[in-house]
């Protein structure tokens, strides 16, 4: 390892859960506190290519504190109980019978084209 530098994370182990179980010994949140400031805005803005007036950085700074404020709130949030799902409805598709439900109205919708032949419809070449 280089002289000054961090050593690198260790890489989380793969749950072996079975599909659809509870993930029981779910470790707690990490409490953090991030704080912006404006010239972490300035810099955002930048990266971002958005043009903030300078009197705009204090109040873009405590609203995005806001933000991370209520994302720290959420990640309090215990949910070791909690199952994970795919959809928040529980619903299952209804089949129907395939049939034909409309009518065959091609040759309708080819006399209203401008341009039409061989059951084609014939529009301008736009690239050459």
């Amino acid at each position: 390892m280089k002289k000054g530098s961090a050593p690198l994370p260790k890489k989380a182990k793969p749950l072996n859960q079975p599909s659809g179980s509870v993930i029981q010994n779910t470790p707690p949140a990490r409490a953090f506190r991030v704080s912006i400031d404006s010239a972490t805005v300035r810099q955002i803005a930048h990266l971002a290519r958005i043009g903030v007036a300078e009197q705009q950085l204090p109040a873009l700074a405590a609203e995005l504190n806001g933000v991370l404020d209520f994302v720290g709130q959420l990640a309090a949030a215990d949910i070791g109980a909690v199952e994970p799902l795919a959809h928040p409805l529980d619903e299952t598709l209804s089949l129907r019978d395939d049939v034909v439900s409309s009518i065959d109205q091609r040759d309708a919708f080819m006399r209203l084209a401008p341009d039409a032949q061989s059951g084609l419809y014939l529009v301008p070449k736009v690239i050459e």
